[in-house]
């Protein structure tokens, strides 16, 4: 199957469960079979979408608008948005016991800690670094470790 997506070089389209998800000015899900489209979700008046990330049947992505979406990925509902960060939307996403966390690609972003059932945003955590390096998150053990360009932090999950 071959379908073509858009002239979008930098598009990182994610897959699960049959599907694949593709960011642009509007949020689709194509069947990875047949190519055709299972659903398409608007940014509601927002400037469209980054690369998606499904964690537990859960899709998450951000705006350019630097808003934070969770999509039930069988339906393409937003169960909520979160629009209230401090930093760029992030471009990568995990979860660890009731938190999602997100790392932002930007100069001056960081991270962010967000209720992963409500999309309340719990905390940012960032460094006054201009490193020409997205940030990085991961865990270990209780601990988050964050990277931005050459140094590590560990952080509390939470």
């Amino acid at each position: 199957m071959t379908k073509k997506i858009g002239d979008e070089w930098a598009w990182r389209p994610t897959v699960a469960g049959g599907l694949v998800f593709l960011p642009g000015d509007e949020l689709v899900a194509v069947d990875a079979d047949t190519g055709s489209t299972v659903w398409t979700l608007s940014p509601n008046g927002r400037r469209g979408f980054n690369n998606p990330t499904v964690i537990d049947g859960l899709l998450c992505t951000s705006d350019h608008d630097d808003g934070v979406w969770a999509v039930d990925v069988k339906s393409g509902k937003r169960t909520w948005l979160c629009d209230e960060l401090d930093v760029e939307g992030p471009e990568t996403f995990l979860r660890a016991g009731t938190a999602l966390y997100g790392a932002t690609g930007s100069l001056y972003g960081g991270i962010v800690a967000l209720d992963v059932k409500t999309g309340k945003l719990r905390w940012t955590y960032r460094d006054s670094k201009a490193v020409g390096e997205p940030w990085q998150v991961t865990t270990f053990g209780n601990r988050l470790l964050v990277t931005h360009g050459p140094e590590i932090h560990a952080l509390p999950a939470v």
